[in-house]
């Protein structure tokens, strides 16, 4: 009885072993694949705020060259005021 309970203690020593050894691996493989996770999604957020950036540059760009529009004309839109002011005064004499 002595030697069948020593067998079955090694046999449970070993298979609690292998089951240690195939949970590390488990372990192991889930911490890569959530690093990988990690990686891949912070090459996702580079990229979107290099895009972003590239957005804000052209807006930047683009609302400065109206602001110079705006400026160039507004001289224009002031002699036409003058034009049609000196008009309507015509008119009504």
């Amino acid at each position: 009885m002595r030697e069948t309970n020593d067998v079955l203690l090694k046999k449970i020593n070993l298979d609690t072993k292998k089951m240690m050894a195939h949970v590390a691996d488990l372990h192991a493989d889930v911490i890569f694949r959530i690093e990988e996770e990690i990686k891949m999604v912070q090459k996702m957020r580079a990229r979107d705020n290099a895009d972003r950036q590239v957005i804000q540059t052209k807006n930047v760009e683009r609302m400065s060259g109206t602001s110079d529009n705006i400026a160039k004309h507004s001289g224009y839109f002031h002699t036409l005021a003058v034009i049609l002011a000196t008009l309507i005064e015509n008119v009504n004499m």
